[in-house]
């Protein structure tokens, strides 16, 4: 699929329709013309997936089906053009609309809690089982990672990103993640020891996510908390004192979640779905006592009318002991305190109560026979009293209690009802820009617009779109004296400035090359990189289990990325020794081992930090110094 064909399919607006943007790609709301659906376009960053097993990962995730991880559609490549005219592929996914945003944002703003909760905690759950059981560890649950998706049932949760290729084998820290995103890595994250991150870091990271629903908070992060700091707080703060002012379940089902050593936490996702349920029997319980004794006494009633009809005329010789063993009291005036005693009477087993039917039933037959050869009225009728009659009295002598309808009024509960937001079907935005020329003969109708930029760096290629209705079948040139400038399509460009100073960008139409709108732009020199481990490693102090964390060094400028090929770590004190080179800008295993005995005080030295520039040459780079602690 060329650029055109992918644009007339897919519908939507770069700048209005910007859903997520991340480490390595950017989400934008869009609607399939073809299928006539909502979906999502992810537009994944060339510069971070170049050498990266990321395509294959793209093109497994597209097998997984569950009903609790966010459908993958389709991977789309197109080939581009660059200014120099190489041909480069850009990978776009196509991937499930889920219209409910994050399930943190969701609970929060809807107040969900109790059932509901829990049973958004479980459809999690059941995501995460669905890919451990095909050996897929998703490796980065958290907020922006678990969607919730309205339904006309239920709302239901979904596991999003199933793309877990820059977190394995890696153990470490992207210099670009933000520290509220690192607070959800299991401690074994950060540490070597441990090896492979495995399933158990995806139990670390959903204790974290329950947490934050409950009570709305980051455990491991505050405002203002740098990377050093969430990872400290990972691997070693007391977070039980948080975690023990939790209601249950979630006591009991972090404390299985948040165990530091990987070794130690055993916990299955099944075990995690029993404590959860274990709770709720006791809820319904303690909440309608009263059910439970009216479901009683109308299930006896049966039973009991009969025999007190039957003995209706011989109930003046029965004592008043022996009331309330042979026959529950069912006038209005008893107190409603004993009304649970027959509920508890009743929960016996069905088949003993058939038997004891059946039992009493030939007792009573036999001692009627005895009755009508001695003539003796008294002892019979204690006996029938205390079992039920074999057959039911007639429906008219029935019913002499008035006040049955008073007991089932007063268990009626009121339920509040919440009505479900349920979003219109997406429509994309196609406002057409305003005029600010004088219409010709033959010019465009719709007035194109140059996208505004502070400064633009020579050398460095920009992507314009000139902001025009994407159906349009008007095409524009774009002009410069001191720019390359390279056409993706109808109205979008790469414009690489050649020179600094005023650069000055021209619009004309195509087809008679009538000026349509002309902008100015500021462009400044090409930047230095600077070599850092991290972007908050950069000099100064730094703990050695940080530098274990990073274990990548990169080159940063305002320019761009660069990757380091190479550099050497030395340290110059009478108590250490090292002086080691790596070659691929990585730490290495004489590097990590020296690390984790280094004191603190200890100076650590970056040199000889040779870098590749934009056009594959080497670049070298400033040395910087860290200090330990």
């Amino acid at each position: 699929m060329n650029s055109r064909e992918f644009k007339e399919r897919y519908v939507f607006d770069p700048q209005q329709d910007l859903i997520a943007e991340g480490t390595y790609s950017r989400v934008f709301r869009a609607v399939d013309s073809l299928l006539q659906r909502d979906i999502c376009i992810k537009y994944f960053r060339k510069e971070m997936i170049t050498g990266s097993s990321l395509i294959r990962e793209i093109n497994r995730a597209g097998s997984l089906f569950h009903p609790n991880v966010v459908a993958f559609y389709d991977l789309i490549e197109i080939e581009e053009i660059n200014v120099i005219g190489e041909v480069e592929t850009q990978p776009i996914g196509v991937v499930e609309y889920v219209n409910g945003g994050m399930m943190t944002d969701y609970v929060q703003q809807h107040h969900v809690e109790g059932e509901m909760l829990r049973k958004l905690i479980k459809d999690v759950i059941k995501g995460l089982s669905y890919l451990h059981s095909i050996g897929r560890p998703h490796l980065d649950i958290k907020p922006g990672n678990v969607l919730v998706k309205l339904t006309e049932k239920d709302p239901v949760a979904k596991i999003a990103d199933c793309l877990n290729n820059e977190n394995i084998n890696t153990l470490s820290v992207p210099s670009t993640v933000k520290p509220q995103q690192l607070c959800y890595k299991a401690p074994e994250y950060f540490e070597g020891a441990y090896g492979e991150l495995t399933v158990k870091a995806d139990i670390w990271a959903l204790g974290l996510m329950v947490y934050e629903l409950v009570t709305g908070e980051k455990l491991f992060y505050k405002d203002g908390d740098t990377v050093e700091k969430v990872i400290r707080n990972i691997c070693h703060s007391d977070h039980w004192v948080r975690v023990h002012h939790l209601p249950e379940p979630y006591v009991a089902f972090l404390k299985k979640c948040l165990v530091r050593n990987v070794n130690d936490r055993n916990v299955s996702l099944e075990e995690l779905t029993l404590i959860l349920d274990k709770y709720q029997p006791e809820a319904i319980k303690e909440e309608a006592p009263k059910e439970d004794a009216l479901a009683a006494a109308i299930y006896i009633d049966p039973f009991i009318q009969p025999v007190k009809e039957a003995t209706a005329e011989n109930a003046a010789t029965a004592s008043a002991s022996d009331t309330p063993a042979a026959m529950p009291v069912p006038e209005a005036a008893k107190p409603k305190a004993e009304a649970p005693a027959p509920a508890k009477k009743m929960h016996l087993s069905i088949p003993l109560i058939i038997g004891a039917i059946v039992l009493l039933t030939g007792i009573s037959a036999f001692i009627w026979r005895i009755v009508d050869e001695k003539k003796d009225n008294t002892a019979p009728q204690k006996v029938i009293a205390a079992a039920p009659a074999p057959k039911p009295a007639p429906v008219k002598e029935a019913a002499p209690e008035p006040a049955a309808p008073q007991v089932i009024h007063d268990t009626i509960r009121v339920v509040e009802i919440q009505q479900k937001f349920i979003p219109a079907p997406y429509t994309p935005s196609r406002k057409t820009p305003a005029p600010t020329t004088t219409a010709v003969p033959g010019a465009a109708t719709a007035t194109p617009t140059l996208p505004s930029f502070d400064y633009l760096y020579a050398d460095k290629p920009y992507y314009f779109d000139l902001k025009t209705p994407l159906m349009s079948e008007v095409e524009y040139d774009l002009y410069s004296d001191n720019a390359a400038i390279t056409a993706l399509g109808k109205n979008t460009f790469y414009v690489k400035p050649s020179k600094t100073g005023t650069l000055a960008l021209t619009v004309l139409e195509k087809g008679t090359h009538v000026r349509l709108a002309e902008k100015e732009y500021n462009v400044k020199a090409k930047p230095r990189p600077v070599a850092t481990i991290g972007d908050d490693i950069v000099g100064g102090f730094v703990s050695p289990k940080m530098l274990l964390a990073k274990l990548t060094m990169q080159a940063k400028s305002e320019y761009g990325t660069y990757k380091v090929k190479s550099f050497r770590m030395t340290c110059r004190s009478g108590s250490c020794d090292i002086n080691d080179v790596s070659n691929d800008g990585t730490f290495n295993e004489s590097m990590i081992r020296f690390l984790h005995n280094v004191k603190a005080g200890e100076k650590l030295y970056f040199d000889n930090i040779i870098a590749e520039g934009d056009n594959g040459q080497p670049l070298r780079l400033d040395d910087f110094q860290v200090t330990t602690y």
